[in-house]
């Protein structure tokens, strides 16, 4: 267990010794992308397939396995918090695109000069703006692989401090101590953190090595890797994706429900007795239940957890942060919440045309007694 609270440095003010900030912004931008017509419309921007499985420091199969892995897509500079960085997008199968910007940490850079540095691109106005601005160059490009594309204001972000060390640390949790993460992962660079909050970020640390170490949190995550080669980036970038759709679904059957409600109301005074007035409100409601349950499987099938290494860890923890399980539970509930609906109307309707049957056969049967009575 890492201590929740460091211990006075003897060596000084923590250094860096170097590593890179991502920035991630998370939209919802289409029903489907057809990820290999894609890569062959942007094959000039160097697109590649990600790999299937994210590295980890382990050998063999066990991890994070995507089903479908993100296309890759180089997307120049951008100007942002006055910074110019390198950005790139991930574009997903279910429809999610994720602008990244990457950023330089220099060797030497102080853990203050860093914590300040977060707080600075908490608070940037222009990041999202800049995201779009790259993905809208990149959606011209690409609109003949994808299907129903539209534009959301839900945008989920997150950043990531990657860090190679600290200078005159011999191991991560030393390098922990002096660091003091909770001020980066926070963007807190001058006020005090309490204690239970320290502990929350790094009580529960995740490592495989002695000199590394993962922090997930909830806006945040600070990752130690002196080669810099492990793909936290990328298991992190999928959890946040996950949410995204989680978070755009449920939206969604939300105003649907309200929207079938409305219907449904407005049709109940119908005097019909044999024709059902929430025929079409049925229907509307069983074609939504279907595509919505077919993008929430294509979502939640996106990964396969095989195992306990290092980045099926990484990957739970982010979910445990994010509350993937709850949002995942709010969308269920409304899809059952739906298909119940759905089956009212149907069974409505049902009752409807089996009344009408009993009436018809109620007929044929007078008529028939008619008939009888004149033949004789």
């Amino acid at each position: 267990m890492i201590s929740p609270v460091p211990r006075p440095a003897e060596t000084g003010p923590a250094v860096v010794e170097g590593g890179v900030v991502w920035l991630l912004r998370m939209f919802d931008v289409a029903e489907v992308v057809d990820l290999e017509r894609a890569r062959a419309l942007t094959l000039e921007r160097g697109a590649t397939r990600t790999e299937k499985r994210p590295r980890g420091p382990e050998r063999g199969t066990s991890g994070v396995v995507f089903q479908a892995p993100p296309l890759a897509i180089e997307a120049g500079t951008a100007s942002v918090a006055g910074l110019e960085l390198r950005a790139s997008v991930r574009l997903f199968e279910f429809g999610a695109a994720s602008v990244r910007f990457a950023f330089d940490i220099e060797p030497g850079t102080s853990v203050d000069e860093l914590a300040r540095l977060a707080a600075r691109l908490d608070t940037a106005p222009d990041i999202d703006a800049a995201a779009r601005r790259v993905w809208k160059t990149l959606e011209a490009e690409l609109r003949a692989a994808i299907r129903d594309s539209h534009e959301s204001d839900i945008v989920e972000d997150y950043a990531i401090f990657e860090i190679k060390g600290v200078r005159g640390s011999t191991s991560a949790l030393e390098a922990l101590e002096r660091l003091e993460p909770w001020k980066i992962m926070l963007a807190e660079p001058d006020r005090p953190i309490a204690p239970t909050v320290i502990e929350s970020h790094i009580g529960r640390a995740i490592q495989y090595y002695a000199d590394d170490a993962a922090l997930i949190g909830w806006n945040a995550a600070l990752v130690l890797d002196p080669d810099g080669s492990r793909d936290e980036l990328e298991v992190l970038e999928i959890a946040t994706a996950r949410l995204l759709e989680l978070r755009y679904y449920d939206r969604i059957l939300a105003r649907e429900l309200a929207s079938v409600y409305t219907a449904a109301e407005a049709a109940r005074g119908s005097s019909a007795l044999f024709r059902s007035p929430f025929v079409a409100v049925g229907r509307r409601a069983a074609a939504l239940f279907v595509d919505m349950t077919e993008l929430y499987d294509r979502v939640e099938g996106a990964i396969t957890l095989v195992g306990d290494a290092y980045t099926a860890r990484v990957y739970r923890e982010a979910a445990r942060r994010f509350r993937l399980e709850e949002a995942s539970a709010g969308v269920k509930e409304k899809l059952g919440t739906l298909a119940r609906v759905s089956e009212i109307f149907q069974a409505d309707l049902a009752q409807r045309r089996g009344l009408l049957l009993e009436v018809a056969v109620v007929l044929l049967i007078v008529l028939e007694v008619v008939l009888s009575l004149i033949r004789r």
